[in-house]
């Protein structure tokens, strides 16, 4: 059965992230009302929420750990211990995850290190991506796929995946276009504008409606 993405034609402002979307894992901040002003931040292949639990039936802590944030992670021990580097300056013991940092200053690093929250609007991703995709394969046949497609390939099946990949390139470019990202959606694509570009055009509108302000004060001293 052919499977058609359905092109959806507006820009939208935000698109809510799909209940359970995750990237191979997670790097995760805990906090723990025993030990303020100290974060956990470790990795996890399951939820943080999960780690979370785990580490408070494991350890003499009286009271149970919370998650303060949630990195999205296609590679959670290399990410974990990118973070662990970069805040080396303010880490507790070097045997232990915590760290005396702020957790303005934990999201610095994190975004320094490529991560990004799972409470982050889809927009502000848009900021830094062309094509978000909500979608998840293990594997692709491309003899399958083509089949299902409808398109016949003489040749090497990779490489023609590859110039169809070029050549749809142009039309994404086209479509990402005035700071719009694509997002991809079981069978739906969309387009949504950047948090950048919608900063961009309030600023503007709000210019916008000063100097008509100014203006009709204009216009009414000369009146």
């Amino acid at each position: 059965m052919r499977r058609v993405i359905e092109p959806y034609g507006k820009v939208i402002p935000e698109f809510q992230t799909p209940v359970g979307f995750r990237l191979s894992g997670w790097v995760y901040v805990l906090s723990n009302p025993a030990m303020p002003d100290l974060y956990k931040i470790g990795m996890t292949t399951s939820e943080p929420e999960i780690r979370a639990k785990e580490i408070s039936q494991g350890t003499g802590v009286p009271l149970p750990f919370q998650v303060e944030r949630a990195y999205y992670s296609e590679n959670p021990r290399d990410d974990e211990k990118a973070m662990h580097e970069y805040l080396s300056y303010c880490r507790v013991n070097e045997s232990r995850e915590f760290f005396g940092a702020s957790l303005m200053e934990i999201d610095m690093a994190a975004e320094d290190c490529g991560l990004h929250r799972r409470d982050e609007p889809i927009s502000v991703l848009a900021d830094g991506f062309n094509v978000i995709c909500m979608n998840k394969r293990n594997s692709l046949n491309l003899d399958d796929l083509f089949d299902e497609i409808g398109i016949t390939v003489f040749g090497c099946p990779l490489a023609a995946a590859e110039g169809l990949i070029r050549m749809a390139s142009n039309t994404v470019i086209k479509q990402v276009t005035d700071g719009n990202s694509v997002i991809f959606n079981k069978n739906k694509v969309f387009r949504i504008k950047s948090n950048l570009s919608k900063e961009y055009e309030a600023h503007l509108a709000k210019l916008a409606i000063s100097t008509n302000q100014e203006t009709n004060i204009l216009g009414e001293n000369n009146g």
